[in-house]
């Protein structure tokens, strides 16, 4: 039997029918044709039909790769993607960062420039208030006469006797007329009435044989009196004498009566030799004192000083940092004190008596603009209080207006004020209201430094009229005796050579016994350290 030919691909199927047909045919009927040949058609059937089923699943393959391929592409796609994104807001929040801290840096200069032009204004303002309220206090005052005649002197000294009643009368005019004096009065303060009340008292301070009287005469109060009996009573005035500077022990004056000190002046001028020498007498005076040194330059302070007593060479609150700490204790100090004041009058206690305590403040005006208000109220309480509780403010600083350091005349009360050298024009003008007083003593500063003496200080001590007096230079520190302790130095070596100890040596030149006083300390320092130059002759 002939088998045709036939293309699998197309005829896979027939292929298998028609090899099954055979096999089966063969099976029934018997026939020549073998049952091999079928089973052949059978297995060429089944490896075409395998072939074809490859032939549809690879491109399903290759298109499933092409896609797993894409999708890690993708991953990659993201990751990367994420990356840059995690960049992008690390980089955004740096420059926010940046931008954040830069915009508050540019808000802080800006608000502090207008706090710097708002201080310029505010201390252009204080100025001008202080200025004014010299104005308002001089303009108080009652315009005296001029005049040193006999009238003249009659007329100012009824101007006092109003004004000492609150009552403020100008002077307008005067003269004499026969047994009677008329004088003419503005007021300025006060009525006709309040005057003429006050009459019989007027005639008891001047000696009168009659009651005066007072009438209104074009405008002014038209006194009449009878002073025929008082010729010889009233004096002409002394005249004025010029002021001269003061070379005698008037810082011993000033410590003894001392309630608190204020020392301004520019580096340099002397400022920290005065208030030792200050210190040294006022030691003298209450040799239970203690001394609290408030030092915001240390250790500068103290280079090239060996002189400096122990309390000044080893400050209790050192550097600008602990300077408000040292104000505050101050604050303490007063504020415990007067607890125990308290304490005693609520049990009925005698109140207790306190030893002087002296705080010693360098550069108050460096302290005033690094803690502000903190540092006022602390010095406040000490200037304010602390007078009547025997804690003692002296303070050192470089400019005498109270403006500068954001207080006020009243803060001064009870402190002695001196400004050294070139701050003496200044301090004229800020604190004496007499204008002849001011003319003179600007008069004689300036003939003075014209001649070379630097050295002068205008001292204005409480209630008490101005004067410049000669100071230290600086460096010339003074025993309690006021002797300069370079002199001191040659006598320690002398009595030591003499084989007298320390002890001795500040008994013979002092006249003090050993005890535990910061005052017996400074002195021991004296001697130690002129004896510990025995061995340095350059020293000495």
């Amino acid at each position: 039997m002939r088998i045709p030919r036939i293309k699998i691909k197309k005829h896979t199927g027939s292929l298998t029918v028609l090899g099954f047909s055979l096999f089966v045919g063969a099976l029934v009927t018997h026939k020549t044709i073998p049952a091999s040949i079928g089973l052949q058609f059978l297995a060429c059937s089944a490896v075409v039909a395998a072939t074809q089923k490859n032939e549809e699943i690879n491109p399903v393959k290759e298109a499933l790769n092409k896609i797993e391929l894409e999708r890690e592409q993708m991953n990659l796609d993201y990751i990367a993607k994420c990356e840059e994104l995690e960049t992008s807001r690390a980089r955004y929040e740096t420059d926010s960062e940046t931008r954040i801290v830069d915009m508050e840096e540019a808000k802080k200069a800006e608000i502090e420039g207008v706090i710097g032009l708002y201080e310029q204004e505010l201390n252009t303002l204080t100025e001008a208030l202080l200025l004014r309220e010299n104005i308002i206090a001089n303009s108080k005052l009652p315009k005296l006469s001029k005049g040193i005649g006999r009238v003249d002197v009659i007329a100012n000294r009824i101007i006092d006797f109003y004004y000492a009643r609150s009552l403020t009368l100008d002077y307008a005019d005067g003269w004499q007329e026969a047994e009677y004096d008329l004088i003419r009065l503005t007021p300025r303060v006060g009525s006709k009435k309040a005057v003429e009340q006050a009459l019989d008292d007027l005639q008891l301070e001047l000696k009168l044989n009659s009651s005066p009287s007072v009438d209104i005469v074009q405008g002014t109060l038209q006194f009449r009196l009878n002073t025929s009996n008082v010729k010889t009573e009233v004096e002409t005035p002394p005249k004025r004498e010029k002021p001269t500077i003061n070379t005698g022990d008037w810082l011993r004056g000033v410590a003894a009566k001392i309630i608190h000190a204020k020392v301004d002046g520019e580096t340099q001028s002397g400022k920290s030799t005065l208030v030792q020498n200050l210190a040294t007498l006022f030691s003298d005076i209450h040799q239970d004192a203690e001394f609290i040194s408030i030092d915001p330059k240390y250790p500068m302070s103290v280079v090239d000083s060996p002189n400096l007593q122990a309390w000044r060479r080893n400050p209790a609150y050192k550097g600008i940092d602990t300077a408000l700490e040292g104000l505050k204790d101050m604050a303490a100090c007063v504020e415990h004190r007067l607890e125990l004041l308290s304490e005693d009058v609520g049990n009925g206690d005698a109140p207790r008596q306190f030893a002087k305590k002296v705080y010693v403040i360098d550069e108050i005006d460096w302290i005033m603009s690094r803690y502000g208000g903190d540092a006022i109220n602390a010095l406040q309480v000490g200037l304010k209080v602390g007078a009547a509780l025997n804690v003692v403010v002296v303070y050192l600083g470089q400019t005498p207006r109270c403006s500068k350091l954001k207080m006020t005349k009243d803060d001064f009360r009870n402190t002695t004020n001196i400004s050294l050298a070139q701050n003496i024009p200044d301090a004229l003008n800020s604190y004496i209201y007499d204008e002849q007083d001011k003319k003179d003593l600007l008069s004689l500063y300036y003939r003075e430094t014209n001649s070379g003496n630097v050295y002068i200080a205008l001292v204005m001590p409480r209630g008490q009229r101005a004067f410049l007096g000669q100071m230290p230079k600086p460096n010339a520190y003074l025993n309690s005796v006021g002797e300069l302790l370079i002199n001191d130095t040659e006598r320690i070596i002398d009595l030591h050579t003499q084989g007298l100890k320390p002890s001795q040596i500040i008994e013979n030149i002092w006249e003090l016994k050993p005890s535990k006083s910061d005052f017996y300390k400074s002195k021991l320092d004296i001697v130690l350290q002129a004896l510990g130059n025995l061995n340095n002759p350059e020293a000495l």
